[in-house]
């Protein structure tokens, strides 16, 4: 459940790295050179394994594997291999809540109190609990300009967490820890941003009670319309041993500066095979997710491709109008460029590839990300049994210069591949 991390930098590398592979006749082919920048790539920044899937208008999804999903039992990465995939499950909830505006329900300009009054359950409850909630609107949160506290970036949550990583968190309590602190700036204020999980937690609560319905109902309609098999949605937030068995294994650096890592410290220790013999825990025992309706989805590269196909290319999810509400209603976000954070996705405009559409997700052991690239039709996803984020963010986000990763290398590749379909 990482803060997003924009791909502008990427883009623009992309240009003068003037990466080129050669002409291959067969997607066999060209997946073969992809699998060998994949394997010296994970060699070269220590990752247990990696899965890539990409694909150009609507021919068939192409997948690629390297590296192991479980080091101890040398299991080779699989094409439906799933992985936790962070915040990549935010847009799934913005989808559910603009098919409830384009239904004419509810409208993202109304504050929870109004949506409160109308449909009462769970959200009425909130709002009179927390009045402080009451007047920011559903745009606020599906933008990230609420101002509302982060429950999980608290010196609370964390310590709890290092002391019970299976402990199981109700939106109640997560909420009694966010709420009561000071909002970080008035809700709607211009030109202030500030990713926080408890928006999407405040959304979901909005969707339960407008729909009549449990979150996992309302993810299973979207899985149904997408077509999507073999995704999962932890409603209580705990992965019962059938799913976490077909799960990559994750794994967290010893000195990750992620200060949760020292929860998992009595767990397994293994070198990951490559240049600097990493040490790292294997994360048997995170098969618990504190926040699972703004982070929760566990799906296979190929489910995140389908899902932004379905999003972004086929229009089987929203109306048009509702669609241009996600992409084009956000706020600027990037640090170091003209990103936008749109609803429950990053929006980019970059010549010469046009619009673009993105969010990344990150769990400890896990990270994630999915592109869409409007003007060539190409969607990319991708996924990691590692902590490592910076392996697949296509920049430094301190500093806004190029990283070195995955996407710097591979991305280039996959787009010329796309010119010449």
């Amino acid at each position: 459940m990482s803060i997003l991390k924009t791909a502008t930098t990427l883009f623009l590398l992309c240009t003068s790295l003037g990466f080129n592979i050669a002409s291959a006749n067969t997607p066999q082919a060209e997946n073969a050179e992809l699998q060998t920048m994949l394997e010296q790539l994970i060699h070269q920044q220590n990752i247990p394994g990696v899965v890539v899937t990409y694909g150009v208008d609507n021919q068939p999804l192409q997948t690629i594997t390297a590296g192991f999903s479980n080091i101890s039992a040398k299991t080779p990465m699989q094409n439906q291999t799933q992985f936790m995939i962070g915040s990549v499950t935010k847009s799934f909830i913005s989808a559910a809540i603009l098919q409830e505006v384009a239904a004419g329900k509810i409208n993202v300009d109304e504050s929870l109190q109004t949506i409160a009054k109308q449909y009462g359950g769970e959200i009425a409850s909130v709002v009179k609990t927390y009045p402080a909630t009451a007047p920011i609107t559903l745009r606020e949160l599906l933008d990230h300009t609420s101002g509302v506290h982060d429950a999980i970036n608290t010196p609370i949550f964390t310590q709890a967490f290092m002391k019970d990583p299976k402990k199981v968190w109700t939106d109640q309590e997560l909420l009694a820890i966010a709420l009561p602190h000071p909002f970080y700036f008035k809700p709607g204020t211009k030109g202030v941003f500030s990713y926080t999980n408890t928006d999407y937690l405040l959304l979901s609560i909005v969707l339960k009670s407008t729909t009549h319905h449990s979150l996992g109902e309302i993810f299973q309609q979207l899985f149904t319309q997408a077509n999507l098999t073999g995704i999962y949605y932890p409603e209580n937030g705990v992965i019962p041993p059938n799913i976490f068995s077909n799960m990559a294994l994750g794994y967290m650096g010893l000195n990750d500066p992620n200060p949760l890592h020292v929860a998992f410290q009595d767990s397994p220790v293994v070198t990951i095979p490559g240049v600097s013999k990493l040490q790292a825990y294997e994360l048997y025992n995170v098969d618990t997710i504190p926040d699972p309706s703004a982070g929760g989805l566990i799906a296979s590269t190929e489910n995140m491709a389908k899902w932004y196909r379905a999003l972004f290319q086929n229009g089987s999810i929203l109306p048009p109008a509702e669609l241009q509400m996600m992409l084009h209603g956000g706020v600027p976000n990037g640090k170091h460029n003209q990103a936008h954070y749109g609803f429950g996705v990053a929006t980019n405009v970059i010549p010469p590839y046009g619009y673009i559409v993105s969010h990344n997700g990150q769990m400890p052991g896990y990270t994630a990300i999915v592109f869409y690239f409007f003007q060539s039709h190409l969607v990319v996803a991708a996924a990691i049994n590692s902590s490592q984020s910076d392996f697949l963010d296509p920049f430094d986000y301190s500093t806004g210069k190029p990283a070195p990763g995955l996407f710097s290398t591979v991305i280039p590749a996959l787009l010329d591949h796309s010119s010449r379909k």
